[in-house]
């Protein structure tokens, strides 16, 4: 047979094929699962984390329903007060847009809206749409659940972070960065906030204090 250039190539392409063929065979079973079994150090965080959700005590004693509100705003919702807050000035536009899409969402008369930055992650913002004065969520969340009729605040429940592990494409997916530097998916725990005299109460003998959004007092 006449050897050709298209020929000689498509040997080259064979050969290298199976060469790497065996080389993976050759490879150590956990060396190949690497891209699919998280690390040593993955797996450790993630059993922290379940074990913290799973022994967690208020689980089932703090709800919304627990919780609820006295009335629910029955008027138009107030404007964004833009004085209330040096951030609600400063992102006014961003928050203007967010108010108008969320509605009353909380506690009655509030709003809670999100206006994030890249790198820092959630920057939520409490705002009575009584009067349109803006407060700002004091701590880092990874998940947020609240209701219109109730004045708690669940951050990172239970039920988030085992719906969030479960819908996961890839074993190492919890182990993530949430999209604020250094925070990742196994660091959440859950916390149980009560929404009062618009000043957050941290429910829970004993509870620890929840991780604090440092975007607040770094953002220049």
């Amino acid at each position: 047979m006449k050897m050709t250039w298209k020929n000689l190539l498509i040997m080259c392409g064979v050969l290298i094929a199976i060469v790497i063929s065996l080389g993976y065979l050759a490879f150590p079973h956990s060396i190949r699962q690497a891209t699919t079994t998280p690390t040593d150090d993955c797996s450790q965080f993630i059993i922290a984390q379940e074990k913290a959700i799973n022994s967690d005590p208020l689980v089932n004693t703090e709800t919304f329903d627990k919780y609820p509100v006295a009335s629910v705003l029955q008027t138009t919702p107030a404007n964004l007060d833009t004085n209330s807050n040096a951030f609600a000035h400063e992102f006014r536009s961003a928050l203007k847009d967010q108010l108008s899409k969320a509605g009353v969402n909380f506690a009655g008369h509030y709003s809670i809206v999100d206006v994030g930055m890249t790198g820092w992650g959630a920057g939520y913002y409490i705002v009575d749409r009584n009067n349109g004065k803006a407060y700002t969520f004091p701590y880092e969340a990874t998940f947020l659940d609240f209701r219109e009729d109730s004045n708690l605040i669940l951050m990172n429940s239970k039920q988030d972070i085992l719906n969030f592990i479960q819908q996961s494409t890839s074993p190492s997916d919890p182990c993530m960065s949430t999209g604020t530097i250094g925070v990742y998916y196994t660091d959440a725990r859950p916390f149980y906030l009560l929404w009062q005299d618009n000043k957050l109460q941290v429910l829970g003998s004993g509870s620890s204090t929840p991780p604090v959004n440092p975007f607040w007092t770094e953002f220049k």
